[in-house]
C-alpha cells in the first residue's frame, strides 16, 4: 500500500486536492502511515482560481464509500463510511456500474441513468480527440473486476468507457472528473 497507493477515498490526496483552494505545495497533508506526497502536490488546489460566485453556489454533499475488505488503519474493513465534500469523484454506483463488493455507494447520478459505456468516455481538455482513463472513488474490490482483497486498487473508467481496477499509484496520471451539486 505504501509503494502502490491506497484505495481509501476519505484519506486520499485526490480528495484533499479537489476541496482545497491552497497554493501549490500547501494543500496536501499526510493522512496515514501509507501516505506519500503525490506528484501533483506542486499544483495549486483545484478550487484555487475558480470563480467565487460559482464556488458560493456549490453545496456540500455526503458521499458513501465502501471500505476495502482487507485492512484499514482504524480496523474497519466492512461496510461504508461517509465523507462530506463540495467536489468528489463519483462511485461506480453513481456511474451506473453497480454496487462495490455488494455495497451500494449512493445511487446512479441522473446524467448516467441508462447511459452506455460510450456515454462514460471523457476526453482530454487539451486534445478533445484523445479519450482519457479517469478515477472513481470506489476501492475497486468487486469480484466482477478483480479478486477481492486488494488494499491499493481503485476503480477507474477506461478510454472506452469500461470499468477496471488499478493500483492508486502516485505516479499514475489518470484524469479526475469531479462531481458537484449546485
Amino acid at each position: 500500500r505504501r509503494a502502490y497507493g491506497s484505495n481509501h477515498w476519505g484519506e486520499s490526496a485526490a480528495r484533499q486536492w479537489l476541496n482545497s483552494d491552497a497554493a501549490a505545495n500547501a494543500w496536501w497533508t499526510k493522512q496515514t502511515i501509507f501516505d506519500l506526497k503525490p506528484n501533483y502536490a506542486n499544483q495549486p488546489g483545484f478550487l484555487n482560481g475558480l470563480d467565487a460566485d460559482f464556488l458560493a453556489a456549490v453545496g456540500p454533499v455526503d458521499s458513501v464509500t465502501a471500505y476495502n475488505t482487507v485492512y484499514d488503519v482504524n480496523g474497519t474493513i466492512t461496510g461504508t463510511y461517509t465523507t462530506r465534500d463540495r467536489f468528489w469523484l463519483p462511485s461506480r454506483v453513481e456511474m451506473g456500474y453497480g454496487p462495490e463488493n455488494s455495497i451500494s455507494e449512493g445511487s446512479v447520478l441522473p446524467y448516467y441513468v441508462g447511459a452506455s459505456e460510450t456515454d462514460k468516455i471523457k476526453y482530454d481538455i487539451t486534445n478533445e480527440a484523445t479519450a482519457r482513463y479517469w478515477w472513481l472513488r470506489s476501492p475497486g474490490l468487486n469480484s466482477d473486476i478483480i479478486v477481492s482483497g486488494s488494499l491499493r486498487n481503485a476503480a477507474y473508467v477506461t478510454s472506452d468507457g469500461n470499468l477496471r481496477p488499478l493500483g492508486a499509484s502516485i505516479s499514475n496520471d489518470y484524469a479526475v472528473r469531479p462531481a458537484f451539486c449546485l
